[in-house]
């Protein structure tokens, strides 16, 4: 696993001390949502993913903007039914109630025959075969544009992504954990325009039909309205392997985005 330290450091009992690289790309004061989406993704691996249950759905509201403060996830099995399992998480940022995500887990099994129609074919490049971003990441996220189809492009927007540091010290990223960090970015992807990013996500919802295979995914904008202030998105989820899943993401008009340096590098 990477060598790197986790966004996160344990600092007694359930409290997660953030560290620099944390931070959201909106302020420096700001906490990453993405990173929210990650812990209670955790702490449903951790807790609950067992006896054949698997995630199939994380959808997270967020509350308020979180500060860069240590953060608490509170978790209950609210169902615990024979092929569907849901748990709510309620995450503290600085004693604040910041998100809650309600988790759906559904039970595997022996998967009925018959053929459905089903995009499992995605027509792009290896990662490998595209260009590395030649700048550093605020959010320790390497993104590679698909033929120049990134943020603010003027075609659909197409990227591999990969995180290269750890939620929390010493753990690897579970590919549910490593899902939910990526799905955020389905907000800035489809929002940022020619002139930059002026929508802030208010949610953000994860559907998974299979784990993700690697450590590479990929992201396709499926579909974006907006209006009067107010944005939704739908993106594809990709792996090497072809559809994995969609994450959605209602956002509504803010400040644009500054451009901001660097964290130090831990």
């Amino acid at each position: 696993m990477s060598t790197l330290e986790g966004f996160f450091a344990p600092e007694g009992g359930a409290r997660l001390l953030p560290r620099p690289e944390a931070r959201s790309p909106w302020s420096a004061d700001m906490l990453h949502g993405r990173l929210l989406a990650g812990l209670a993704a955790r702490a449903v691996d951790l807790h609950h993913a067992d006896g054949g249950f698997r995630p199939a759905r994380l959808p997270l509201d967020l509350f308020r903007s979180p500060p860069m403060e240590p953060v608490e996830v509170a978790h209950e099995r609210i169902r615990d039914g024979g092929r569907v399992r849901v748990v709510e998480c309620d995450l503290h940022v600085g004693g604040r109630h910041a998100a809650r995500t309600t988790v759906v887990l559904l039970r595997t099994g022996d998967h009925p025959p018959g053929r459905v129609w089903n995009r499992t074919a995605w027509d792009v490049p290896p990662p490998e075969e595209v260009a590395a971003p030649t700048g550093p990441s605020v959010s320790s996220m390497e993104i590679r544009a698909i033929d120049g189809r990134g943020m603010g492009s003027p075609t659909q927007r197409q990227v591999w992504l990969r995180d290269t540091r750890p939620l929390v010290d010493g753990e690897s990223l579970s590919p549910f954990v490593r899902a939910a960090v990526a799905a955020d970015l389905a907000s800035p992807l489809g929002n940022s325009s020619d002139e930059g990013l002026a929508f802030i996500n208010a949610d953000i919802t994860l559907y998974l039909g299979r784990p993700p295979a690697g450590e590479w995914i990929g992201l396709e904008v499926g579909a974006h309205v907006a209006a009067d202030g107010v944005a939704v998105t739908r993106s594809d989820l990709f792996d090497r392997d072809g559809s994995f899943g969609f994450t959605d993401v209602c956002a509504v008009a803010n400040t644009p985005m500054a451009r901001m340096p660097p964290p130090p590098q831990g």
